[in-house]
């Protein structure tokens, strides 16, 4: 389960910026 939420915290970051990008 750690394992996972670290990935998590990794890729929702990433996946924020794309979202922000694609909206602004």
């Amino acid at each position: 389960t750690m394992w996972n939420l670290d990935m998590c915290n990794s890729l929702l970051p990433q996946i924020a910026e794309l979202l922000k990008s694609k909206y602004e």
